[in-house]
């Protein structure tokens, strides 16, 4: 996702990891689609109750990203603070694993038949 509400996220990088998987069983003729958001820590930061209703405001993003200013953009509200990984480059199948990447943070791993985050990879 790259806009919250009223708030946007600065650049299309900065938006939040989205994963899809489709099956196609050609015997049985079925398939099935599954998709969910990469659950990352900024990703559970900006759900937060109080985030998320300033955020739909247009009061700025709870968590920084590469080109995204955390809350207002002042300087004062992001000096100290770091990007944050938003898992959302690429998808990477690694022995029995399945991971989400990004090149700000460590991989995300994720459960390959749900896609549900399981957590950082270390």
């Amino acid at each position: 996702r790259i806009r919250i509400g009223a708030s946007h996220y600065g650049h299309w990088f900065d938006g939040d990891g989205f994963v899809t998987a489709l099956s196609v069983n050609g015997a049985a003729q079925q398939a099935a689609f599954c998709s969910r958001f990469v659950r990352t820590a900024r990703f559970k930061a900006q759900e937060e109750a109080t985030a998320l209703a300033k955020t739909e405001q247009g009061l700025g993003m709870a968590s920084m990203g590469a080109w995204t200013p955390a809350s207002s953009g002042a300087l004062m509200d992001n000096l100290g603070r770091f990007p944050t990984n938003p898992a959302n480059t690429s998808v990477l199948s690694w022995g029995s694993r399945l991971l989400a990447l990004c090149e700000g943070g460590p991989p995300m791993e994720l459960d390959a038949v749900s896609l549900e985050t399981l957590g950082e990879e270390h």
